[in-house]
This record gives structure tokens, C-alpha cells and sequence, in this order.
């Protein structure tokens, strides 16, 4: 049985209504018990207005990006669709113990106990945690794994296969950058001022998803969760020894190749720049009608473009992110107009606002940790400090970054045949655009992969009690910043 996570938001938005309208009711209540004896019907009013109940309602941007962090969690290990709670927090982690743990509290709950067939498949399709506690973030989606893969895959085991597409639409609709708060965020009351955006955990029987948020009462505060972990099962001898020489070996064949071809991508660029030159000048002789059509912006306001058809008809305030969503987070987020797919819209999320939020609940003192080569965004991944392990690193520069130099240079190469033989004007500044922006991403990714490797020869161990805060300043060199 399928599900819409509309209707799951409808059902806890009334909950949360419920729950809040009662609360008022009460206090208004024990207002007119205390003012009836004390005898001050003169001075004291029973209402309450809304502004002063101190719980929080629903609110559709806050609670899909909650949903956001909880699959995160989930597929690093941190949760499981399978218990409440915590699953793996600190310690030693093995993969393959973790998994028949997952498979036995599959087994225990079981889909008929939940009214939920889709939630607990066979073996094969239950979903379970990154192997190698990394999660890439791409722009291009060169990873069949990325985290925007593992999402879709985890809204259609826990929703279901047949409301896939309605459910990526309805958390696009969420997550779409917009003017306020629109409807949806209207009332919200924050509960007690505390910034706690895991609000709720959905009732079983109606087949929901718990959510994950800011803070769990303050159990996710990093240093007095995680005390006596261990991540010194990581020493494997040998076994790592050969990883490393193996993954030494690719960075120095990689780095002749970038030597090698170093002279030639300088001479393209400068062919490219000639050509665009000459591209421009044609361009300008066409007038603006083909201008535009290769250079659409903002000015092209007419009622398609402005409307939020792009977006199912939830994002009408499109057009502009507000002042809270224009700061250093933003850089290199595509304009709403050019997001026209519910996965697209997903994928500049993670690339563009999701660390921001994650350290914003935790208090700049993020569990997840995003690796991130620079503004061109060139390469971004995700990691779970709980996970660490001193040989992460190495599985970073040779399972991650070497294959996406690699795609970049591919990239190159087609643009660069494409260049050849195109003959509009128009489409020529077009593909000269794309040339430059994988040129830059290719710069731009090796600087970080030359830093990637000289911390990966350090084979950095990590001290969970030292905290988040003194650990993440160890790898300053290839993390976002705070």
C-alpha cells in the first residue's frame, strides 16, 4: 500500500492543531479558575491570544527538511526505518553486523504489524546504510549513489513505488527556495523558543516516518552523546597498508595525466576564448531575439516564466529566495526558473542548503560533515563523524574524487568536439559556457584533491570526547566552513 507524505503532513498538521487548540483551551481555563477566586474579573481577561501558547504547529518547509535530515541519518546508520531511536551513535562499526541487526528488527516488526506493505520488503529491498559512510553531491549526478539517489530510494521503500513521483513533487514544493512563508508557515509557534526540529515522531499505525531534526531534547549535543566510543577498530594492518599504496598509486598516475594534459586543456581554453570572441560578435549581429534565447535572465518576465508552474503550483514565490536564503550558503544555487524537475530541485537543496540548515539545528556542531572543494562546487560530499575511521580519507580521494576528475576531463572532451561542429551562434556561446564552467571544476577539484592527499597520508585518528568542534578543525583544509 502506498502513501502520500501530503496526507501524512495533513495528518499531523491537524494533530499538532489539536494538540495546540487544547493546550490554549486549558489555559484559558485555569485564567478564568485563578481570576474567579481571587476576585479579578475587573482586571484580568481568561483569553489567551496564540502568539503566547507555548507549543509548536505544523509547518510544511520546516517538517520536509526535518524528513531531510532523517533520511540522511538513515543512510548513514545513524537511524533506521526499522526501530525508534538511535541505531548506531559511536563505537565500532561493522558493516555486515549492522546489517543483520537491521534485518533482524525488520523481521521483528514485520509489515502487517504496521498496516504498511511497502514499508518492510524483502531482504533485497530493504533500505539500508551507505557502505562506505560517504555520500557524494553532484551537480551533474555522475554518481549512481549520491545522496539524491539514496533519497529517492528511501521515499519509495518507506512510501511506496506507485506515490514516488506525487511524494519527490510534494517535498520539491517544500524545499524550493520562496519569498516567506506562504501558507503552509503561517502561526508557527516555536515551542518554548527552542529551535527542536524533530517534532514529532509519526504514529506507527498510520505507516509515517519518524523525523529527524535539530537536537532530541539535547541528546544530539556531540561530546556527551558520544563519550567512550572507539574508532580505533579502523587498524586493519596490512588490509589498509594495501589501500593506501593502491590509492597512492592512482594519485600518482592521475596526476601525470593532469601534467600531460595540462598543455592541451591551456590551449583549448585559449581556442575557446577566441572563438567565443568571434561568437559574441556574430551573436550581437543576430539582435536580441537570439540573444535571448541563449542568455535568458530575469528580465523575460512574461506570465509562463513568472508563474510557478515549474514547480507543481506549491512554489509561487519562486523567483527570489528572501534575505534569509542569500548568504554565503547560496553560492552557485541555481535560479528557480531553471529548476524545473522535482529531483533537480533536491539536488541544489543538498548542493546549496543542506549542511546550512544541519549546522543551524545543531549549533554549528554538525555530526554530518560535508567535504567541499570550493564556490564552483566541482565536489561536495557528505560523511557521519561517527563513522570516521582514519582511512575514510583514502576511500574519499580514490573511490570519489579520481572518478569525477576523470568524468570532468570526458566532459571536456565532448564540449570540446561539440564546439567543433556547431554551427548556430547562439548554441556555440552556449557550449563555450559549459567548456569554461568544467574547465574551472576541473581546477578546482584538483586543487582539492592534492589536499585531500596530504591529509590522507596523516591517517588522522579522531577522539569523539574531544567534541565536534576541536575534530572538525583538523580537516578544516577540505570541509565546508562553519
Amino acid at each position: 500500500m502506498s502513501t502520500l507524505i501530503s496526507d501524512m503532513f495533513s495528518a499531523w498538521r491537524q494533530e499538532c492543531d489539536d494538540r495546540f487548540y487544547a493546550l490554549k483551551s486549558n489555559e484559558e481555563e485555569l485564567n478564568r479558575l485563578f481570576i474567579e477566586i481571587y476576585g479579578l474579573q475587573d482586571e484580568l481577561m481568561p483569553e489567551v491570544e496564540e502568539k503566547n501558547v507555548t507549543v509548536r504547529r505544523a509547518d510544511m518547509r520546516r517538517e520536509i527538511r526535518s524528513l531531510m535530515s532523517y533520511a540522511v541519518g538513515c543512510m548513514f546508520g545513524r537511524y533506521t526505518i526499522y526501530e525508534d531511536g538511535l541505531f548506531f551513535a559511536g563505537g565500532k562499526w561493522d558493516y555486515n553486523e549492522k546489517i543483520d541487526l537491521i534485518k533482524e528488527s525488520a523481521k521483528k516488526k514485520g509489515a502487517d504489524s504496521l498496516n504498511h506493505s511497502e514499508l518492510y520488503m524483502p531482504w533485497r529491498e530493504l533500505y539500508l546504510p551507505c557502505r562506505e559512510g560517504i555520500l557524494p553531491i553532484c551537480d551533474n549526478g555522475c554518481f549512481e549513489d549520491d545522496v539524491v539517489s539514496r533519497l529517492v530510494d528511501f521515499i519509495r521503500k518507506v512510501y511506496g513505488v506507485d506515490t514516488l513521483e506525487e511524494n519527490l513533487r510534494f517535498i520539491a514544493g517544500a524545499l524550493a527556495p520562496f519569498r516567506g512563508q506562504g501558507g503552509e508557515g503561517r502561526g508557527t509557534v516555536r515551542q518554548g523558543g527552542a529551535e527542536q526540529d524533530a517534532a514529532e515522531r509519526s504514529n506507527a499505525e498510520r505507516g509515517t516516518v519518524q523525523l529527524d531534526g535539530a537536537g532530541q531534547g539535547g541528546a544530539e549535543q556531540d561530546a556527551t552523546e558520544h563519550n567512550g566510543t572507539e574508532h580505533n577498530g579502523a587498524e586493519q594492518g596490512g588490509a589498509e597498508r594495501g589501500i593506501r599504496e593502491r590509492s597512492a598509486s592512482e594519485h600518482n598516475g592521475a596526476e601525470q595525466g593532469r601534467l600531460r594534459q595540462g598543455a592541451v586543456e591551456r590551449g583549448i581554453r585559449e581556442r575557446s576564448a577566441a572563438e567565443h570572441n568571434g561568437a559574441e560578435q556574430d551573436t550581437a549581429e543576430q539582435g536580441g531575439a537570439e540573444e535571448g534565447g541563449a542568455e535568458q535572465n530575469g528580465a523575460e518576465q512574461n506570465g509562463a516564466e513568472q508563474n510557478g508552474a515549474e514547480h507543481n503550483g506549491a512554489e509561487q514565490d519562486t523567483a527570489e529566495q528572501g534575505g534569509a536564503e542569500q548568504d554565503g550558503a547560496t553560492r552557485g544555487a541555481a535560479r528557480p526558473r531553471e529548476l524545473s524537475k522535482p529531483r533537480d530541485v533536491i539536488r541544489n537543496y543538498f548542493l546549496n542548503f543542506f549542511f546550512r540548515d544541519h549546522c543551524k539545528n545543531y549549533r554549528k556542531r554538525p555530526i554530518y560533515w560535508l567535504f567541499d572543494s570550493g564556490k564552483k562546487n566541482a565536489f561536495k560530499a557528505l560523511t557521519y563523524m561517527h563513522r570516521y575511521t582514519s582511512d575514510l580519507l583514502t576511500t574519499l580521494q580514490t573511490d570519489y574524487v579520481h572518478k569525477q576528475q576523470q568524468r570532468y576531463r570526458e566532459q571536456l572532451a565532448i564540449v570540446e568536439q561539440a564546439i567543433d561542429t556547431v554551427i548556430g551562434a547562439s548554441e556555440r556561446v552556449k557550449l563555450i559556457k559549459q567548456y569554461r564552467k568544467i574547465a574551472e571544476q576541473l581546477i578546482e577539484i584538483s586543487a582539492f584533491e592534492e589536499r585531500v592527499n596530504r591529509l590522507a597520508d596523516r591517517r588522522i585518528e579522531i577522539d569523539l570526547n574531544d567534541g565536534v568542534k576541536q575534530n572538525y578543525e583538523l580537516f578544516s583544509d577540505v570541509l565546508a566552513k562553519i
